[in-house]
């Protein structure tokens, strides 16, 4: 319960924030998209990366399975686009 409320509570935080600044302030969309994107979301990965334990068993597990789905991906697309006379250079 502890972690839920740690994630929850500065999420809600943030949209009431970004609320309160849109009805004050009316500031420029594009600013804030550019902040968080570049600054913001990055900082958000890096200390989620920093402050959890990777288990190398799980993280064998999620390596596995992308390679499996983008190997089936792949092969899916290899069937259908393969099959086709025309050329697809859009695909």
């Amino acid at each position: 319960m502890h972690q839920l409320v740690e994630i929850i509570v500065p999420t809600f935080f943030v949209v009431a924030l970004g609320l309160l600044l849109g009805k004050v302030a009316r500031p420029h969309v594009a600013t804030l998209v550019d902040v968080a994107m570049f600054i913001a979301t990055p900082c958000l990965v890096f200390k989620t990366l920093y402050s959890s334990e990777i288990v190398l068993g799980l993280a064998a597990r999620v390596w596995a399975s992308s390679i499996l789905v983008m190997g089936g991906c792949f092969a899916l697309a290899w069937l259908v686009f393969g099959s086709r006379k025309k050329a697809s250079p859009g695909f």
